[in-house]
């Protein structure tokens, strides 16, 4: 089960976040368990992907998922069997988005590498009624906000 400090994805945006056109999240599990793309798969990465996480195990429509940090694990390997020639003409846009999620990921890392002193953001949240109609704000801000 999932705890509310581990943040979750679900399988079938794992599989969107990937551009794997099918639905559900058996699709991304077909994917990853073909032979060419499997090959990249370590046996750690493997065990997570074959144990996925429960979300919201008392509601009426419980989810399965994956920890966020499988999603990087997975691109990576989606980048290393693109750059070793394994993958099919099919698979190469998957490669690109992977790479894409990597390389987003990584300016992040970097530019909060490059920050010495990483505040902690508090996020303020209200329901206003504006123009007719109602809407939820969420601001941001490195500070608390003053009431």
């Amino acid at each position: 089960m999932l705890t509310s400090a581990r943040k979750g994805i679900p399988s079938t945006q794992m599989a969107r976040a990937l551009g794997i056109k099918s639905e559900g999240g058996n699709a991304f599990m077909k994917t990853l368990s073909g032979k060419k793309l499997g090959s990249e798969i370590d046996r750690e990465l493997w065990e997570r992907i074959e144990n996925p996480v429960v979300f919201n195990p008392d509601g009426p429509d419980p989810a399965h998922g994956y920890e966020a940090e499988v999603l990087v694990d997975v691109c990576k390997a989606v980048v290393r069997a693109h750059n070793s020639g394994v993958l099919t003409k099919k698979q190469e846009p998957m490669a690109r988005q992977a790479q894409a999620i990597v390389n987003a990921l990584a300016s992040v890392g970097s530019a909060m590498a490059a920050c010495k002193w990483p505040k902690p953001v508090s996020v303020c949240s209200y329901i206003r009624f504006r123009f007719g109609r109602w809407e939820r704000v969420v601001d941001h801000c490195r500070s608390w906000p003053r009431r």
